[in-house]
C-alpha cells in the first residue's frame, strides 16, 4: 500500500510539472490533446460510415 501511495504522489508531482506532456506549458501538449480527440472519435471508413461495433 505504502508503494501505491508513493506512486501515486509522484505521478501527481510530475503532472504538475511543464516537463510533463499533460501540461498545458509542455511543447507538444496541443498536439497530445488532438490526439487524444481523434482516439476519443468514432472511426469512419472512406464512404464516412462508422464500422460495425459489435
Amino acid at each position: 500500500m505504502n508503494q501505491l501511495v508513493i506512486t501515486n504522489a509522484a505521478a501527481h508531482m510530475y503532472m504538475d510539472s511543464p516537463t510533463c506532456i499533460y501540461h498545458n506549458h509542455h511543447p507538444q501538449f496541443s498536439y497530445m490533446q488532438q490526439l487524444i480527440e481523434q482516439l476519443k472519435s468514432p472511426i469512419v471508413n472512406e464512404s464516412g460510415e462508422a464500422p460495425f461495433t459489435g
